[in-house]
């Protein structure tokens, strides 16, 4: 996506039902999702409804490459209610050659909400966030038995006018089974609420 607007949500996988059998890769580098003045879930790796599957990994890559790019809500690496098989991975990053602009006012998830994937990243730099969780909304991240399973979060510069979680939020999220490693970098930046 690099220019135009998308309403209400955009999905990596499939709607209600259907299996995407290999890796999802969403590019975003310009554009609108949203509107102004609204908050909801708006940008997910996998799909929406239970019976989706990703049996590889998802990826959402968010630069400001070729436009100004505005998000009114969530973003979350994994699917809403489906399943992710691999890695859910989120990297969003206002490129310093670019006069454009990254505009966030929701919340980054590394996992899905709601929904289960292995394991998960995030990856930001020089943006503004409110809150940035390592795994999902409900959502766990790790599969039984499972030795590799960790959340992984990177921070280089921006502003978080929340909290960071390497977990994630509420009850069931963060750990189905066992999580192993939760890894945060926090190399630059303001965090203004509370530590990691």
């Amino acid at each position: 996506m690099e220019s135009g607007t998308i309403s209400n949500a955009m999905y990596g996988g499939s709607n209600s039902e259907g299996t995407v059998s290999g890796s999802v890769y969403i590019n975003i580098k310009g554009g609108t999702i949203g509107a102004s003045g609204t908050s909801a879930d708006r940008v997910f790796g996998g799909g929406q409804g239970q019976p989706t599957i990703v049996s590889g990994k998802t990826t959402i890559k968010i630069t400001d490459e070729k436009n100004n790019v505005s998000i009114y809500g969530n973003i979350y690496g994994g699917s809403a209610f489906g399943k992710v098989g691999g890695n859910a991975a989120v990297s969003v990053k206002d490129t310093s050659s670019a006069t454009n602009t990254i505009s966030l006012s929701g919340d980054i998830y590394g996992g899905g909400s709601l929904a289960d994937c292995t394991t998960s990243n995030v990856d930001i730099g020089n943006v503004t966030v409110n809150n940035v969780y390592g795994g999902g909304n409900y959502g766990a991240v790790g599969i039984n038995n499972s030795s590799t399973t960790s959340t992984t979060m990177k921070i280089m510069g921006g502003t978080i006018n929340g909290s960071v979680y390497g977990g994630g939020k509420i009850s069931e999220s963060g750990v189905y089974g066992l999580l192993q490693c939760i890894y945060c970098d926090f190399c630059s930046g303001i965090l203004c609420a509370e530590s990691i």
